[in-house]
């Protein structure tokens, strides 16, 4: 299932805060998508990269520069293509690999915490 979040002047601050990705992902999106004309500094676009953790792609193109992450594989880091100024990125997307969502929320951390005690 794609979901697509289509405002006109969507705010790049959506991204900055995980809760928006993290409830797009668990709706079943696999790709996040964010135009922005604000100009997107190193950390800026670290921590919207950074929500790919949660098993989206995550594509952004702001006034100086577009970017495309890859959800991670285990305990990696996410991959990233960036092009500066005008330039093009693309990055094939395997959205069934993205589709193998996991959250911690669903975890029964009671039980998984007991110091050895039978069930």
């Amino acid at each position: 299932m794609n979901v697509r979040h289509n405002q006109p002047d969507a705010n790049m601050d959506e991204l900055m805060h995980p809760e928006t990705v993290l409830a797009a992902a668990k709706l079943g999106c696999d790709l996040a998508v964010l135009s922005s004309g604000m100009e997107l500094s190193a950390m800026r676009r670290q921590t919207i990269a950074a929500r790919s953790v949660d098993q989206l792609y995550i594509a952004v193109a702001g006034a100086d520069c577009a970017f495309i992450c890859e959800p991670p594989e285990s305990h990696y880091s996410w991959k990233e293509v960036c092009a500066d100024g005008s330039g093009i990125c693309s990055l094939p997307q395997d959205f069934v690999k993205s589709r193998n969502k996991r959250f911690y929320d669903r975890l029964d951390f009671d039980l998984l915490l007991r110091n050895g005690e039978t069930i």
